[in-house]
């Protein structure tokens, strides 16, 4: 990274001891977290960064909580047309 480039990131807005609560529906739960973060002991679903800024990229991998994946109606029949 050349020096002015580096200048520049260090040099705008950083947020400081930042949390991030993951919410998805009930069919999935986050198994693993990527970047500059890291979990909460106790809560689930909720990260710490603790320092992040516009440019900071951060990633989940999501997995089903049962082997049926996703309910597709609720356990309803879908309507035929």
């Amino acid at each position: 990274m050349p020096a002015q480039d580096l200048y520049k990131r260090l040099q705008g807005p950083v947020a400081m001891a930042g949390l991030l609560r993951v919410r998805c529906c009930p069919e999935l739960t986050v198994k693993a977290a990527y970047g500059r973060l890291f979990a909460d002991q106790g809560h689930e679903q909720l990260y710490h960064l603790v320092a992040t800024d516009a440019k900071e990229t951060l990633a989940f991998d999501l997995e089903f909580t049962s082997r049926s994946g996703f309910l597709s109606d609720g356990g309803n029949k879908a309507r035929e047309r």
